[in-house]
Parts: C-alpha cells; sequence; structure tokens
C-alpha cells in the first residue's frame, strides 16, 4: 500500500508525502523503510514536510532506517540548506556512538565546506542543545570573530534564524 502512493497523479502527491510523513512518526524498521523509499519517489526537491520527516529519521534505533534516510535527504535537500544543515549537526551531538557515526556521514556531503560544517554545529549547539553546550558553541564564534571571518559568522547567524530554505553565503 505505501509503495502505492508513489505512483499517484502529481495533483495527489502532497497528499502522500503527508500520509508518508505519518508513517515515518509511527512505523517499525519495515513500514519506515518503505515509507522512505515512497517519499524518495514521491516527494519534490525541497518539499519541507518530507525533508523533516526523513531528518527525524536520521536518529532512528534501525541503522537500515538511518542509512536510507541519509540517501533519501541528499536526494532531497539542497546540499547548502542551512535549516537542514543545523538540525543533521544537532542529531551529530544526540551522544548516541552508533547513529552520530552514520549522521556525520550524511552532514559532511550536505555542508560545502568545513567553516560551515563548524557553524552548523554552532547553531545546533545553541538551538537544540542544553545550555551548558553554549560555552564551547560561543567559543567558536569568537574565535570566527578574531580571524575576521565574516561569512562564517554571517553562516551562523542565518543558521540560528527560523527560516524555510536558507542558502549558504
Amino acid at each position: 500500500a505505501i509503495s502505492a502512493l508513489s505512483k499517484l497523479p502529481i495533483e495527489c502527491k502532497p497528499n502522500a508525502v503527508d500520509a508518508l510523513a505519518d508513517a515515518l512518526r509511527t512505523s517499525g524498521k519495515g513500514l519506515k523503510v518503505e515509507a522512505l523509499k515512497a517519499i524518495a519517489q514521491t516527494a519534490a526537491k525541497g518539499d519541507q514536510t518530507a525533508i523533516s520527516s526523513v531528518v527525524q529519521c536520521l536518529a532512528d534505533r534501525q541503522p537500515e532506517v538511518r542509512l536510507l534516510a541519509g540517501k533519501v535527504l541528499l536526494q532531497l535537500s539542497g546540499r547548502r540548506d542551512l535549516a537542514v544543515l543545523a538540525r543533521v549537526a544537532a542529531i551529530c551531538l544526540c551522544g548516541d556512538r552508533a547513529v552520530e557515526q552514520d549522521v556525520q556521514q550524511v552532514f559532511r556531503q550536505l555542508a560545502p565546506s568545513e567553516d560551515v560544517r563548524s557553524m552548523a554545529l554552532v547553531a545546533a549547539q545553541l538551538r537544540y542543545c542544553d545550555k551548558e553546550r553554549w560555552p564551547d558553541a560561543m567559543e567558536v564564534l569568537s574565535t570566527a570573530v578574531c580571524r575576521g571571518a565574516e561569512t562564517s559568522i554571517a553562516t551562523a547567524l542565518a543558521l540560528l534564524q527560523d527560516p524555510g530554505e536558507v542558502v549558504a553565503p
């Protein structure tokens, strides 16, 4: 039934993506894998509903779900989409080593440079983590200011906003 959603006419696809996103939030491993495959075939590049649901699957306990979610995310997301980058960076900081290793691979592919990855981690620490991580983030920002890295600072500020899709400078 899930794979049939990807074969719907174009005007029905937004509803199909919503149904598939719901399946990703409530399903077991097998259904999540099928829903991710269907989202890859159904969702348009940049579809924020699909992207948000797929990003959540990056933190799944099942490695198969995480790896497939990474592939689908790379297909759906712009490689310089800072809003997605900050959410993926937050998962990289979750504390579960297996999840972090799988998500780091996706994170490196999504981020165009080490500088952008660094600023995405700063933004994730400030937006999504407990306050005890804030001093580390502020130290990285201070270092960027001291070396005159205006692009890094602009990237961090863009990541701290709550945009739809923001493109890295």
